[in-house]
C-alpha cells in the first residue's frame, strides 16, 4: 500500500509593522544646538561653507566640545583628511 502524502499547510507570514526612525528636521534639529554653532549649520545647509559642514560634523561627534574636536586623532573619520585644512581657522574664532 502506497503511503499518502498530507499536504503541507503554510502558516501565513506576518509581518511585523516597521518602526520608523523619526527624522529630524532642520528647525527642530536647529533647536537643539547651542546658539554659538547655529551659524556653522546654516551655512552649511545652504551650501555656503565646506567648511563649516566639516564643522558642524565634527561638533556633533564632539558633543559641542571644541577643545576635543582640535585634540581629535581619530584616523578612521571620514572627514579627519579634511579637517586638518578646514579647522584650524574655523577653531581660532
Amino acid at each position: 500500500m502506497a503511503k499518502t502524502k498530507k499536504p503541507k499547510t503554510k502558516k501565513p507570514k506576518t509581518k511585523k509593522p516597521k518602526t520608523k526612525k523619526p527624522v529630524l528636521n532642520r528647525i527642530s534639529r536647529l533647536g537643539m544646538i547651542p546658539k554659538e554653532f547655529k551659524n556653522h549649520y546654516r551655512r552649511a545647509w545652504n551650501h555656503r561653507g565646506g567648511k563649516d559642514a566639516i564643522y558642524a560634523f565634527c561638533l556633533e561627534c564632539m558633543k559641542f566640545d571644541k577643545i576635543k574636536i582640535k585634540l581629535c586623532k581619530n584616523t578612521a573619520c571620514p572627514l579627519y583628511e579634511y579637517k586638518m585644512d578646514a579647522l584650524p581657522k574655523i577653531c581660532q574664532k
